[in-house]
């Protein structure tokens, strides 16, 4: 009778068992948007990024709490890095908020850290400081807070362990307080990118991104504490209160904004099967490697009023670069054939010049003589760039910059905004290995992890105080070496060294 009575209770606070009556305090409803797509989302892997005081732990406790009513027999985890710290954090609020204290009272075995259900449901509390506690365990459910405290081995093991059968769906949840740009979540689910779904390298959907607003449940934040959160500067008022991803050691393009630089395909392209139209002069920047270190490059083209559109990328590991001048030559043979097809017969003979093969103005790479000389036996001409790191770095800086808009005589010189724009899926066959790894694929995953070296890596002494670290910067070394030896060559920047 008591083992009824309880599940009776249980079924009545159920929030996923919508035809069942629930009575306060005990309601489980969302207050805001961002946590009823929180609760709803079904997709093998969550990831919430917000700052402080945005019910991310109250999300966390409810959706593993009513998983594990809803699903008789389901297996649940509730966790954080370190078991003792959840205490006076995401108990807290599981057991004030979310679990009634009847449910607490009966259920909870404190011996195995574990709320045991009478549906033959439970909620295994751990710490990953603990991994043998799960390991071979199934999950249905797991939800981790702070799970920016994980590292990448931890993650792994945790999410190893959701794979509970005959269950209606898995998932691994993960709040997240933002963190470094280098950190591995920022590099697996991408949160600059804004709310949604991210697709692994066969195009299909491994996890939803979710982000709180900054406004969001403010009325929760005592008034003495947002006073606090609003003193702050730097990196700690981006992350804690305003919820942004930022490096602790100073990013280098500190104007970089993937909402504003990273862009639809412009109108009239539609016109040139997706391409830059055949007169815009194109740019091509490499930098060489293999393996750790993948090879990078990437095309441009240059409109009329001056803006720079990375059209196309490469960024692969563990290929020769036979291999890499044979896709390159082969990508821009479909390239020239696409401009060809859709070239209108009236403007056949004004664009010629440009039909007869692409409109390449200059590529640049780094100066390795054997890679170049076999790049060059496949018609792939380079010229040894610049290798001034910190005047390149200047100058991406200042085509980052938005502008107004400029006019002379009655004509738009330039139409306002950056000068460097990034075309959204411009990367090309997405390396499988890099994604595996949680490691950088293209350049707009590498901008905002480009920072400087701190103060103690920094003592080399002379100039390699002022310079960034140099990892994870591949496909940076190829816009850095093509942006500023283009510019410097026409006399747009400072000269050469």
């Amino acid at each position: 009778m008591r083992e009824l009575l309880l599940l009776v209770l249980a079924m009545t606070l159920a929030p996923l068992a919508r035809e069942q009556r629930r009575t306060e305090p005990y309601v489980h409803e969302p207050r805001t948007e961002a946590q009823r797509v929180m609760l709803e989302s079904i997709e093998p892997e969550l990831a919430i990024s917000a700052r402080k005081y945005v019910g991310k732990s109250w999300a966390c406790g409810v959706k593993v709490f009513d998983y594990a009513l809803a699903y008789p027999h389901a297996h649940t985890g509730l966790c954080r890095e370190e078991r003792a710290s959840m205490e006076n954090t995401t108990l807290s609020v599981f057991w004030g908020s979310v679990v009634p204290p009847e449910i607490k009272a009966a259920c909870w075995n404190g011996s195995r850290s574990r709320l045991e259900l009478p549906n033959g449901s439970r909620v295994d509390v751990f710490g990953l400081d603990e991994p043998r506690r799960i390991q071979g365990s199934r999950y249905g459910l797991v939800a981790c807070d702070q799970a920016e405290d994980l590292d990448y081995t931890q993650f792994e093991t945790l999410n190893s362990c959701v794979g509970q059968e005959r269950m209606p769906w898995r998932q691994l949840m993960l709040a997240f307080n933002p963190a470094d740009t280098n950190h591995w979540a920022f590099l697996r689910y991408k949160p600059d990118l804004g709310d949604g779904l991210r697709f692994n390298a066969k195009g299909r959907a491994f996890a939803r991104v979710i982000h709180a607003q900054p406004g969001d449940l403010e009325d929760l934040i005592p008034a003495d504490y947002r006073d606090r959160l609003d003193s702050m500067h730097g990196v700690f008022y981006q992350r804690l209160r305003l919820g942004l991803w930022c490096s602790a050691e100073g990013q280098v393009f500190d104007n970089w904004d993937p909402a504003v630089h990273v862009v639809e395909m412009p109108d009239e392209w539609e016109a040139w099967e997706g391409f830059p139209p055949p007169a815009w002069p194109r740019y091509f920047g490499i930098d060489f490697g293999y393996e750790p270190d993948p090879f990078a490059c990437g095309w441009w083209a240059e409109s009329p009023d001056g803006v720079r559109y990375l059209y196309r990328q490469l960024c692969h590991t563990r290929r020769t670069i036979v291999q890499q001048a044979e896709q390159v030559v082969a990508l821009e043979a479909e390239e020239l054939a696409s401009l060809r097809r859709s070239c209108p017969r009236e403007r056949a003979q004004e664009l010629g010049a440009y039909l007869d093969e692409l409109n390449i103005t200059a590529r640049f790479s780094d100066h390795h003589r054997g890679e170049r000389a076999m790049l060059a036996e496949h018609g792939i001409h380079t010229q040894p760039a610049d290798k001034d790191i910190t005047a390149s770095i200047q100058t991406v800086l200042g085509l980052l910059k938005s502008r107004p808009a400029q006019f002379a005589d009655g004509r738009m010189l330039h139409p306002g905004g950056p000068s460097i724009l990034i075309v959204r899926g411009s990367l090309i066959d997405p390396d499988p290995r890099l994604r595996e790894i949680g490691h950088p694929c293209c350049l707009e995953e590498e901008m905002g992890g480009y920072v400087w070296r701190s103060t103690r890596e920094g003592q080399l002494g002379g100039k390699a105080r002022q310079l960034p670290k140099q990892e994870k910067d591949h496909c940076i070394d190829g816009v850095l070496r093509y942006v500023h030896h283009s510019l410097a060559t026409r006399g747009l920047v400072g000269v050469l060294a």
